[in-house]
């Protein structure tokens, strides 16, 4: 649980600051949210990492700590952490592969090497337990806030509550039984490697560090060992194509 300073709560500049960063949260988590129930992971990945990024930037405005200019979820979370003053939990794991799939936005600034491996229910599962694992620290007056997610869980809004392990935990395995897309990626200069898929009863295991397309030894470089479980039929997509030159 996060703990305000004695005087935060007579002191209205971190109250006003947190709300503000904690109604853009909301709104990106939501994006966020929507993208990965499309299947567009790479996508619902990055702006997940915007979303926790201001989530944990209204803890700092909530503790009065100083707010970094800062992408990068796994640092802020680590910095608040060993400020003492917050006792919030997070899968250091997901943070991190938030942090690295933000990267993506750029692919040709990425070294020789990178890949990852991103799977679409593991991603939204661990993304509502962030969020409610931040949010729920907070301590506000009753009818003193007016947030983007308050308004979404009153008007039963599908962005917010489909798929939803928090708001539905005795449905979460039945949702990662069923089929979710998968997205792996790597760069094997010259070549560039993406693959999509579905993969039916991915694990619940709050597991994040899978190797993404890893290229089988004394093989075609078409073959490919894959991170997630693979349903029946083909890949829905593969691609293989040149690194683009500058």
């Amino acid at each position: 649980m996060a703990r305000p300073s004695k005087n935060s709560k007579d002191s209205g500049e971190p109250i006003v600051r947190t709300f503000h960063w904690m109604k853009w949260a909301d709104s990106d988590y939501l994006a966020a949210r929507c993208l990965l129930l499309e299947s567009m992971v790479v996508q619902g990945c990055i702006i997940a990492n915007t979303a926790v990024e201001k989530y944990l930037k209204a803890l700092y405005a909530h503790l009065e700590i100083h707010i970094p200019h800062s992408h990068a979820v796994l640092t802020l979370y680590r910095r608040v952490t060993a400020s003492g003053k917050s006792t919030v939990e997070l899968n250091v794991g997901f943070l991190s592969a938030l942090q690295k799939a933000y990267r993506l936005r750029y692919p040709d600034e990425l070294p020789d090497g990178f890949n990852i491996a991103l799977n679409q229910m593991k991603l939204l599962a661990e993304l509502d337990r962030t969020v409610s694992a931040i949010t729920k620290g907070f301590a506000f007056r009753e009818g003193a806030t007016d947030f983007v997610l308050e308004r979404a869980a009153k008007a039963g809004d599908r962005r917010y509550g489909t798929r939803n392990v928090v708001l539905n935990p005795d449905q979460t395995s039945d949702f990662f039984a069923g089929n979710s897309q998968s997205f792996e990626f790597r760069i094997h200069k010259p070549l560039v490697i993406k693959v999509e898929y579905l993969s039916p009863g991915v694990e619940d295991d709050g597991l994040f560090d899978q190797v993404g397309a890893v290229l089988i030894p004394d093989k075609n470089i078409k073959d490919i060992k894959l991170a997630f479980p693979r349903g029946p039929g083909k890949i829905t997509h593969k691609e293989l194509f040149d690194w683009p030159h500058a």
